[in-house]
């Protein structure tokens, strides 16, 4: 407590001073940070202090005036705050610091999965939290009934990214689409949810294709792994009606989605890469498709694909997984499969070195094709690119086996 003597005088009028009497007080208050396990001390002693020494009572101490102190281990700690005034009294203050570790407040998604007449009886639930640096999936849950569920999900954003149930062998109708939250058949365009809070409920409407497709065509092809951080082998790589992991090596991709979209741009089918990444659109008439694999964190682009003649059947297409976004300003070239592309990004040339390719076109994100001269020189193919916009771009290079390998590719 600071005491005061207060002196009066009166000459030529009333003036009050006042001088302060050092009681070598000594004090402080704390705040503990149960999350990091730190504290900030606050010095609120009275006194005209000279010197600090502080016990934090695990063996460290400290001469500042308010130290911030970090501990180890949980427990109870005797710290003393010992002062010295500058008239050399000396005082000392203890007081006890409860270290406790702060469980993290768990949070859970859940919400009812729409059709156009009903629930989805059906399907799969894949979360990714859109927090992290490249959206990556983190769960996995069925969707039984209509419903599904997250559980223990700490504070944050989240996509919600519904997969209905796809028996190949049979026709739907309505043919019912993965779909993302915020309604959304690509990733660029979903909507993130906010769980902040016990219990928040994100309900999906499917969208859906309400057509039949008929005919005798397909399109088949594969999708690779060109880089193994961006897939996510825990969720991708389960059998999800089981919940048990497929013990499968090599560079495929699993389960992922794989959408055809007929000449509008309309999305009509959607099907899953199988164990060994392959996927095929099978009953198709004639006509112009683009197909384009589907992943949260990879930029959805479409590839276009002619069914006109018969022997377009023959066509199979391959793409590389993971070099679509977020990873090629890191690259200098992409490697894939015995063919090279580089420089990547590119800015005004853009080269393909490969044994036996023997076509090659250049579409941008959306397919449509892009007018461009090629050269040859031995086994490289150089493509001048000054005059087109900066952005992403798509390679079809088509070898002599007609086999399609679907390049991603970054102009500057």
């Amino acid at each position: 407590m600071r005491k005061y003597l207060a002196i009066m005088f009166g000459v030529f009028g009333a003036m009050n001073i006042f001088a302060q009497v050092d009681t070598c007080n000594v004090e402080f208050v704390f705040d503990v940070n149960p999350e990091s396990r730190t504290v900030k001390f606050l010095n609120d002693s009275l006194s005209t202090v000279l010197t600090y020494h502080w016990d934090f009572g695990d063996g460290s101490v400290s001469s500042q005036i308010e130290p911030v102190h970090a501990y180890q281990e949980e427990g109870a700690y005797n710290v003393c705050l010992t002062i010295t005034t500058i008239n050399g009294c000396q005082s000392t203050f203890c007081d006890s610091v409860l270290i406790t570790t702060a469980v993290a407040q768990q949070y859970g998604l859940s919400g009812h999965v729409y059709t156009n007449y009903s629930c989805l009886p059906h399907g799969f639930a894949l979360l990714a939290d859109d927090q992290s640096e490249t959206n990556q999936f983190m769960a996995v849950a069925p969707v039984i009934d209509g419903l599904y569920s997250f559980t223990n999900l700490n504070a944050s954003m989240y996509y919600v990214y519904i997969i209905p149930y796809f028996d190949l062998s049979q026709v739907y109708f309505p043919f019912y689409l993965p779909t993302y939250s915020g309604n959304a058949i690509r990733w660029q365009n979903a909507h993130p949810v906010g769980v902040y809070g016990p219990g928040v409920t994100c309900n999906i409407q499917l969208e859906s294709f309400n057509s039949i497709l008929n005919g005798a065509q397909h399109i088949r092809g594969k999708v690779m792994l060109d880089q193994m951080a961006s897939y996510e082998n825990e969720i991708f790589m389960l059998d999800w009606a089981t919940n048990t992991p497929l013990n499968i090596s090599g560079s495929q991709a699993i389960n992922i989605p794989v959408l055809l979209y007929n000449e509008q741009g309309i999305p009509v089918k959607a099907t899953l890469t199988d164990t060994t990444g392959e996927f095929s659109f099978d009953n198709l008439p004639f006509g112009k498709y683009f197909i384009s694999p589907e992943k949260a964190g990879f930029e959805s682009l479409m590839m276009p694909v002619n069914l006109i003649y018969s022997g377009d059947n023959d066509n199979y297409y391959m793409f590389g997984l993971g070099n679509q976004v977020f990873t090629n300003n890191e690259q200098t070239e992409i490697v894939f499969r015995q063919t090279k592309v580089f420089p990547v990004p590119a800015t005004d040339f853009l080269n393909i070195e490969s044994e036996n390719i023997i076509n090659i076109e250049l579409y941008n994100s959306i397919g449509n094709k892009i007018e461009i001269t090629i050269t040859k020189t031995d086994q490289r193919f150089t493509l001048p690119i000054t005059h087109l916009s900066s952005g992403i771009y798509l390679l079809k290079l088509t070898d002599e086996n007609k086999q399609v390998l679907v390049v991603t590719v970054v102009i500057e």
